[in-house]
């Protein structure tokens, strides 16, 4: 059989569905699904459909995912994984430093 994961979303503007075929948060979610060894999961990734769920619109916008682009996917997240391995991540001192984000007992920016 297939399984659906599901993405909800709040607030959101709403993609086209070419961003939602290129969309690497659900390939991630594809290769979870893939990889994890029991049922419901382990399938092959025609069988994993993908959706993001946008509440305020009540909108599905759904796709698949091929082994090709998940490969592709896994190359795109190990570049992702080493630019973020060597990057200092300073505070730019965005919008969300004034509302107290999560970070800031860490973050030097007033400092």
């Amino acid at each position: 059989g297939e399984i659906e994961i599901i993405d909800y979303k709040t607030g959101a503007t709403i993609p086209t569905q070419k961003d939602v075929d290129k969309n690497l948060q659900l390939s991630f979610y594809a290769l979870a699904a893939n990889k994890i060894p029991t049922e419901p999961f382990f399938k092959i990734p025609e069988k994993i459909r993908l959706s993001l769920y946008y509440l305020d619109q009540q909108q599905k916008l759904s796709t698949v995912r091929s082994m090709k682009q998940l490969e592709s996917a896994v190359a795109e997240i190990s570049k992702v994984r080493e630019e973020i391995e060597k990057s200092d991540f300073k505070c730019s001192n965005h919008m969300f430093c004034q509302t107290g984000c999560e970070f800031s007992l860490f973050c030097k920016s007033d400092k």
